[in-house]
C-alpha cells in the first residue's frame, strides 16, 4: 500500500478529526474538545491544514447543535455559538 503524500495526510487528519469532533458533539451535546484538535493540529499538520480543521470541527459542532439537537435559535444562543 503507497504512502499517503502530505497533502493527503492532512486530508485525512481533518477528516478524521472532524468526525470525532461531530460525534463527541452528538454524545455529549455539543462538547466539541477544540484545545485537544488545534493541539492535534498543531503537531501533526501545517498550519493551512490546522486552520482548516478547527473552522471545519466549529462548523460541525454549530450544524449538529442546531440542526440535530435543535438547540434554540435566539440571539443569545447563537451569540454563544
Amino acid at each position: 500500500m503507497p504512502a499517503l503524500s502530505g497533502r493527503g495526510a492532512s486530508a485525512l487528519w481533518v477528516t478524521l478529526l472532524t468526525a470525532a469532533s461531530t460525534a463527541t458533539t452528538l454524545a455529549l451535546g455539543c462538547a466539541t474538545p477544540f484545545p485537544s484538535l488545534a493541539a492535534l493540529a498543531a503537531v501533526h499538520m501545517r498550519r493551512r491544514g490546522g486552520i482548516a480543521l478547527l473552522l471545519l470541527a466549529w462548523a460541525a459542532s454549530q450544524f449538529v447543535g442546531f440542526f440535530v439537537l435543535g438547540f434554540p435559535r435566539d440571539g443569545r444562543t447563537l451569540g454563544w455559538g
